[in-house]
């Protein structure tokens, strides 16, 4: 690589690459091939083998030899972690599968990552979780939620305003009492 290039941290085997003037984004190898070449607006780092570029106005998902999976068709894009990504699509954040399937919680106007098979989610001002389908499995009724792990996830109640941790249909299997609370 010259003067008129810049590498980012590998992320699943990948190096993102800027060519400077006019600015353009690729990918290199580990070997320092080129699989990707450098002909995106803006780039993301590869995840789970799926990277989000530019073309044009709008972002998509291309694999590691630069085939486009998902066609260009959202406004902004997040990574995929557990196989879900979150997009934004006709102005709604939203989530796609690998295949491009939209997933659009009903009344959703905010959502988390997908953590052992959930996502937890804003619908109005109380937080819930959905599945991949976008079902909500656990309603909206806590002032906040956070990722599970280990079969738990943060949760902060209404009517304590607290931090207690719940299981994957809502029950609480640690009280809400705590005023901080770090995952399990």
């Amino acid at each position: 690589l010259n003067g008129e290039t810049k590498i980012f941290p590998f992320s699943d085997d990948m190096g993102r690459v800027i060519q400077l003037g006019p600015d353009k984004w690729g990918f290199v190898d580990k070997d320092g091939n080129w699989p990707v070449p450098a002909e995106y607006l803006k780039a993301e780092n590869f995840s789970e083998g799926l990277a989000a570029v530019l073309k044009r106005d709008k972002w998509g998902y291309i694999n590691k030899v630069g085939k486009w999976i998902i066609d260009p068709k959202f406004e902004a894009t997040k990574s995929f972690k557990n196989g879900m990504a979150r997009v934004r699509f006709n102005g709604i954040w939203c989530f796609t599968d690998k295949n491009g399937k939209i997933i659009a919680p009903s009344g959703a106007n905010r959502l988390s990552d997908f953590s052992e098979g959930l996502a937890a989610c804003r619908k109005g001002k109380r937080f819930g979780y959905v599945d991949k389908s976008g079902k909500w499995v656990i309603e909206p009724k806590y002032l906040a939620a956070k990722d599970f792990s280990n079969g738990r996830a943060r949760a902060r109640d209404v009517a304590t305003e607290k931090w207690g941790f719940i299981n994957k249909t809502g029950g609480w299997v640690v009280q809400s009492k705590f005023d901080q609370a770090k995952n399990f």
